[in-house]
């Protein structure tokens, strides 16, 4: 008999058998085997389709642009814009272009991410996951959208950021357990949780550093850095496991999963380059340019170590972003979410930061298991 909607298995507890029928059991007639034609019910295919569907045909699409849109707006924001200052004579006009181009990017990642993560909240609402998860989706989910509110006009207090940053690092963990039951979004599960945990870590970093700031304690601020250089580990993980995800799991051709992966590592030797040339005091132009883009978007304290590693990590963390959103493994709404991840960080503290995590974490927890046909694929693989 058949069941509509199929249900969710974990690939552990699924064992694929021939349906066929016993050869002692007694011959059935055809017309009594053959199935009645069933209509699914509007409630069960809502729940079974995918987050792209939540926004129509094209939600994909529109998730693929939000990421690529946040990619420019942190490039713009939070690494051209600090650097270029004083990289050469006769800059003005590239900084007030950058200038332009950040807040025109970042006002439409604000609008934008607002809408997309109050489509996702309700459909996650309307689902059947577990009422702990809704429930918390919708605090922070209008937490999240309050937050860009309010940034877009006015910075936000301190404590506001620490709650911020809890609240979004919170649902992103929560997400990323739900999900990483299936085995086909398991390897983006754990490429969020990693990110979420560097986020809640650098919300104890932070209280050390104003704590350190007011009583001017120096051991307080060296347990800050320390932390701080811990938050880094997850971050590589999570970097590491979405370039094996992007390269390991089919959705387009080999050659473009693979040739992703080169030119990754090309743009990331490169830029490590140019950061080390733009390092000697005497440099300028586009070595000075790189080394203070580089610099000005990595971690706040600076974590113990040499600089040119964390400008190669930040360097690897944006190239792998947009590798990921090129290839699309999976499916084109998964990759979203993990290019969304990977922009935001650790930096959940931040409202657009906060907003792409939030994005990629319902995106994540909204995808539907393992269909019968990949549940077969995966056996083969393993056999």
């Amino acid at each position: 008999m058949a069941h509509w909607p199929p249900p969710l298995y974990d690939e552990q507890l699924v064992t694929l058998e021939s349906t066929a029928s016993d050869p002692g059991s007694p011959a059935i007639d055809e017309p009594e085997a053959a199935p009645e034609p069933t209509t699914a019910p509007p409630d069960a295919e809502a729940e079974a389709r995918s987050p792209g569907d939540v926004f129509g045909r094209g939600g994909g699409s529109l998730l693929g642009g939000l990421a690529l849109l946040a990619a420019v707006a942190s490039l713009a924001t939070r690494g051209l814009g600090p650097a270029l200052p004083g990289v050469w004579v006769g800059v003005e006009g590239y900084i007030n272009f950058t200038k332009k181009a950040g807040a025109l990017t970042s006002q439409l990642f604000a609008v934008s991410s607002s809408a997309i993560v109050i489509g996702l909240v309700l459909a996650l609402v309307r689902g059947d996951r577990p009422a702990y998860l809704r429930a918390f989706a919708v605090g922070a989910g209008v937490l999240t959208v309050l937050a860009v509110m309010i940034a877009s006009a006015v910075a936000l207090p301190d404590a506001s950021r620490l709650v911020l940053s809890f609240g979004v690092g919170t649902l992103a963990a929560l997400c990323a357990a739900s999900a990483a039951r299936f085995f086909t979004s398991r390897a983006p599960a754990i490429v969020i949780g990693l990110l979420a945990g560097a986020g809640l870590l650098r919300i104890v970093v932070i209280l050390l550093s104003q704590l350190a700031f007011e009583r001017m304690s120096q051991l307080t601020a060296d347990v800050a850095r320390v932390l701080v250089t811990l938050s880094a580990l997850p971050v590589t993980a999570a970097v590491v496991f979405a370039l094996v995800w992007m390269v390991r799991v089919p959705g387009t051709g080999a050659g473009l999963r693979w040739g992703a992966l080169v030119a990754t590592m090309a743009g990331l030797g490169t830029l490590v380059a140019l950061a080390q040339v733009g390092a000697d005091p005497e440099a300028g132009g586009m070595p000075l340019l790189v080394a203070r883009t580089l610099h000005e978007m990595g971690l706040r304290p600076r974590p113990f170590g040499p600089t040119l590693v964390y400008s190669a990590l930040e360097a690897l963390r944006w190239l792998s972003a947009l590798a990921v959103l090129l290839v699309g493994p999976r499916n084109r709404s998964l990759a979203a979410a993990v290019s969304l991840a990977l922009l935001a960080g650790g930096t959940l503290e931040m409202p657009l930061a906060a907003a792409g995590m939030v994005v990629a974490a319902l995106v994540l927890v909204l995808q539907p298991g393992p269909t019968v046909d990949e549940l077969k694929a995966s056996r083969i693989v393993r056999e």
